[in-house]
């Protein structure tokens, strides 16, 4: 039986009330390819925050809908799964190429970096080295660019993580097309971070959705991955002046943990997008 919500106006809701209604979200159309464990942690989060049921469902949706926005399209996922499934076919990799860059062109924090894609990565191998293992932690659509990291396809190993199963799914399709010595995880980094080790890890223009997510909760997550180097990025040209604000009060934020805690910290810098590369102590090796 169901637990009925108490009406207060600050209940004390027990956990499996709040696994309840983190069930219900999930199985709404708009979130059902979404991670359990994030709606799961929002709910929990801003039960903190709400008085009564009808709140707290209210400020997770919108809290949800701020943070994964973007995740949200079912209608262009389908159509980027047709058309891997063609290129597939075909078996042309002048094809899967143009098929990538199509794809990276669909999701806004990929396409500002379609004009420079080798220059980028180029810069960023200076810095950590030719890296022979990767996680690229909420990943979104970022691994198809993979051929233009200059790195070998069997040999590297890849680990891609996003809370969204549709593009693990694609993803899944697009490492076996290419050959890749990759995998796709359906995870929330945030709620249960990688126990994998890497020579370096991508965590690009997501800082400030995790930060939304729970305000100081990315530089303690930071401590917990097993990685030489992070390559952290905040979006530039396509901020208004308000969001840029922010993403400035982030860099800062980084510089001072870096400058705190003696780490090595380099910075690069595109027309839309500055590349914060941080060098973590006694991590993977």
């Amino acid at each position: 039986m169901k637990q009925a919500w108490k009406q207060d106006s600050n209940p004390a809701l027990s956990d499996s009330q709040l696994i309840e209604l983190s069930d219900k979200i999930a199985q709404s159309a708009k979130y059902k390819q979404l991670c359990k464990a994030t709606i799961l942690d929002i709910v929990r989060k801003e039960a903190r925050r709400a008085g009564t049921k009808a709140e707290l469902e209210g400020r997770v949706r919108e809290k949800l809908h701020r943070v994964a926005a973007l995740y949200l399209e079912k209608q262009r996922s389908a159509k980027l799964k047709k058309l891997l499934l063609e290129v597939s076919e075909s078996g042309d990799s002048v094809l899967i190429e143009k098929a990538c860059r199509e794809i990276l062109a669909t999701h806004a924090s990929t396409a500002e970096r379609l004009g420079e894609l080798e220059q980028t990565y180029q810069k960023l191998w200076k810095i950590t080295g030719v890296p022979a293992s990767i996680l690229d932690l909420a990943a979104a659509f970022h691994p198809f660019g993979f051929r233009w990291m200059g790195l070998d396809p069997a040999k590297t190993k890849y680990f891609a993580y996003d809370i969204n199963a549709d593009f693990v799914e694609l993803l899944r399709s697009y490492f076996e097309l290419d050959k890749l010595n990759a995998k796709a995880i359906f995870r929330d980094v945030l709620v249960d971070p990688p126990q994998e080790s890497a020579d370096v890890a991508f965590f690009l223009k997501m800082y400030h959705c995790l930060e939304n997510r729970e305000a100081g909760s990315v530089l303690p997550w930071l401590e917990k991955l097993n990685v030489d180097h992070i390559i952290i990025s905040l979006p530039r040209a396509s901020l208004g002046k308000s969001e840029r604000s922010v993403g400035l009060r982030y860099i800062e934020e980084l510089r001072q943990y870096a400058t705190l805690r003696g780490l090595p910290l380099s910075e690069e810098f595109s027309p839309d997008e500055h590349f914060l590369v941080l060098k973590l102590a006694n991590k993977h090796s």
